[in-house]
């Protein structure tokens, strides 16, 4: 290829760079400009460094250190501007006999085609605007998001020891996480104690795995995701507790994960963990204890 350039048409404006030349086409000693190639309307030449004047586009020539400068032009209509834009690209094109001498920004192809519209790539640019209109632009998702839930996710999997372990919970179960991990970043808590990781990264997985329409079908899932975390959100604001108040033989609810929770009567508070009597007893039948991490009050059925 002879000579390939970039090129950027914005409203009445063109800018551009030089990005490949062959040096046969590089003016050398003197000071006139050399012809590249021309037509009727548009020249291209070799002279001093790249500059694009009027009708004229000066490629790299004597002043080597100005090969990579860009190029630019302002016009007095859009119309004036697609004019020029057009002629270079068809001049760069006749002048490597095939395309791929002119591209974007992103590196399309352009060229015009027998009814001198921009194509890039074999596809109209207002074709390829409408094929890109409505895709999701996934660039614009903040790398950390995706970062964040990813630590979960690996937490998750190296505790439960399988990847999909968290499609067997109840969604409803992830509306209570998603809410606890919300109260504990309100109250000034970053980071979750047991993984380590940061409330707001359980709360972005919480939702990642609400959004799951897949997961939702196959727990037949009917329910109001706002409904339920309003009635969660109103549960835990009427009923705090304080665990070193509560009698003995209170229904209580413990968990270890936040996620799975059980039923059980309160026996006693010591060392930050919770004893409830073992299989759902009371201390009129049993005596074995057993510690819990987390413990809410019962909810009323």
């Amino acid at each position: 290829m002879k000579l390939k350039i970039e090129l950027k048409l914005d409203g009445t404006a063109i800018s551009g760079r030089v990005l490949e030349q062959d040096e046969s086409l590089r003016a050398n000693g003197g000071y006139g400009a050399e012809l590249v190639i021309r037509n009727t309307e548009f020249l291209i030449l070799s002279s001093f460094s790249p500059i694009l004047d009027e009708s004229t586009l000066y490629v790299r020539g004597r002043n080597r250190n100005a090969d990579n400068n860009i190029f630019g032009e302002s016009y007095d209509s859009p119309k004036s501007a697609a004019r020029v834009y057009k002629g270079i690209i068809e001049l760069v094109n006749a002048l490597n006999g095939e395309l791929g001498g002119v591209v974007d920004e992103r590196g399309n192809a352009l060229y015009i085609d027998d009814n001198r519209c921009l194509r890039l790539n074999g596809i109209s640019k207002d074709q390829s605007a409408k094929a890109d209109k409505g895709k999701l632009e996934l660039s614009l998702v903040n790398p950390e998001l995706v970062k964040a839930v990813a630590e979960v996710r690996m937490y998750g999997t190296e505790k439960y020891g399988d990847s999909e372990n968290w499609r067997k919970v109840e969604p409803k179960r992830y509306v209570d996480a998603l809410y606890r991990h919300l109260l504990a970043y309100i109250e000034g808590n970053e980071v979750d104690e047991e993984s380590g990781l940061s409330h707001l990264a359980h709360m972005a997985c919480n939702i990642s795995f609400l959004l799951d329409k897949e997961y939702l079908k196959e727990h037949k899932c009917d329910m109001d995701i706002k409904d339920h975390l309003q009635r969660v959100m109103d549960f835990k604001l009427s009923k705090p507790i304080d665990l070193s108040k509560v009698e003995k033989d209170t229904l209580i609810e413990v968990s270890d994960d936040e996620l799975t929770w059980y039923r059980r009567y309160f026996a006693k508070y010591k060392d930050g963990k919770v004893c409830v009597y073992s299989d759902g007893c009371t201390s009129k039948t049993a005596t074995a204890m057993l510690p819990w991490r987390y413990a809410r009050l019962a909810e009323e059925d």
